[in-house]
Parts: C-alpha cells; sequence; structure tokens
C-alpha cells in the first residue's frame, strides 16, 4: 500500500547530525522557531525531555520519537518534514 511504502521510504532516510539539522532549520527559517516552540511546551516532563533531545543529540533519527515530536510542534506535514530531511542530507 501507500502508507507502506511511505513507511518504508522514511525508516531509509539517514540520520542527520546535529550540524546538518540545525542548519536545515535555519535554511528553512524554523531555528527560532523551534527554540520558541520548545520553550512554549506547557508539560514540564515533556518540555524537558525535547530541551534535552534537542540541545544534547549528535544524530536525529527520522523515526525517533522525539524527532518526530519536534517536527509535530513545527507544524509540518511528513512531507514537508522529509523534503527538509533530505535537504539536509545535502549539507
Amino acid at each position: 500500500t501507500d502508507e507502506q511504502l511511505f513507511d518504508i521510504y522514511v525508516k531509509s532516510l539517514k540520520p542527520l547530525t546535529r550540524r546538518q539539522f540545525k542548519l536545515a532549520l535555519l535554511a528553512n527559517n524554523l531555528l527560532d522557531v523551534i527554540d520558541n516552540t520548545i520553550a512554549s511546551i506547557a508539560d514540564p516532563l515533556v518540555k524537558a525531555h525535547i530541551t534535552i533531545e534537542y540541545t544534547e543529540s549528535t544524530e536525529f533519527v527520522r523515526t525517533s520519537d522525539s524527532v518526530k515530536y519536534m517536527l509535530n510542534i513545527l507544524d509540518l506535514t511528513e512531507e514537508q518534514a522529509n523534503t527538509i530531511w533530505e535537504q539536509a542530507l545535502t549539507l
């Protein structure tokens, strides 16, 4: 099915380095947005978890729960997230 093919595609995306992840956010005018959005997470435990994941990770895996959460709070569609991810892989 299309959904299965999409899942295979997403799982095939290589992890990004911290540099690639942040440069891709910068190139898409999302660097300040993610900082501000993480800062506004109401649940203190979720906020602390995502802050640690974002600020301390050396690599970002497209299928990880924390990356999915970050992409979701940026209000990106799956297609937009994948486009940005592909761009980041070239940086």
